[in-house]
């Protein structure tokens, strides 16, 4: 039982269900106990899952299903990869923190971010990744010019990290999983309609589930469902 009761909290539509239910309760609950202003971070959330449920609902459908399934699935079978690429991320993330070169806004997330720029945006300032800022003269015509700063103590470690890091993971990983999702794509792609008629199942058995299913039947199910033009 216990086994069973994992599985089912371990299931992805379960498990979106539940963050979705206890993310709109505790907006609503934090929205109530104080309406004198707008409940912000929760209700923000639980306003961009409403988006992204509303779009789930439509694998049923025959004119978005085959469509959209292929694209989730492929999505879903990345895990492997992100796990990598995950771990590459830390660990340079790890390294940069050791090197102790930015202290803002706090040294965790301040390494975490510059990591993440470089490495899965392909965003940097190489001067700001090293941990110094650049100054200004006043020049000629009473402009100010900018100068670079003078090399830090940690020049070479900080750029030996700033290559490791564009390049493994910024132009290697990046572009294979480019390649990853559009092998995968094309794969689901081929399953579309299999995938199509498996989500469409699994929605009915969903539907014949829940609290009112004694007030209608399957067959009031499956009849309702080919009014509706699906099949």
């Amino acid at each position: 039982m216990c086994w069973k009761l994992r599985l089912r909290l371990l299931n992805f539509d379960n498990g979106a269900d539940m963050s979705y239910i206890i993310i709109g309760w505790g907006a609503i609950l934090r929205q109530a106990l104080d309406q004198n202003r707008l409940e912000k971070p929760f209700m923000a959330i639980f306003s961009a899952m409403a988006w992204l449920r509303a779009l789930y609902t439509l694998r049923g459908e025959s004119w978005m299903g085959p469509r959209l399934l292929p694209i989730l699935s492929a999505l879903k079978d990345t895990l492997a990869f992100f796990i990598v690429t995950g771990t590459c991320i830390l660990a340079a993330t790890h390294a940069y923190y050791n090197l102790q070169l930015r202290e803002e806004p706090i040294p965790t997330y301040g390494a975490f971010l510059q990591v993440m720029r470089l490495g899965i945006f392909g965003d940097f300032d190489l001067f700001e990744f090293e941990g110094v800022d650049p100054t200004y003269k006043l020049g000629e015509g009473e402009e100010w010019e900018p100068q670079d700063p003078e090399p830090g103590a940690t020049f070479v470690w900080a750029h030996a990290l700033f290559y490791f890091t564009g390049i493994g993971i910024a132009i290697l990983l990046m572009n294979l999983l480019i390649g990853v999702l559009g092998q995968n794509f094309e794969l689901y792609q081929d399953q579309s309609a299999m995938l199509f008629q498996r989500a469409r199942a699994k929605m009915l058995l969903e539907l014949q589930a829940r609290p009112w299913r004694h007030g209608l039947s399957s067959k009031d199910l499956v009849s309702w469902w080919c009014l509706r033009g699906s099949f």
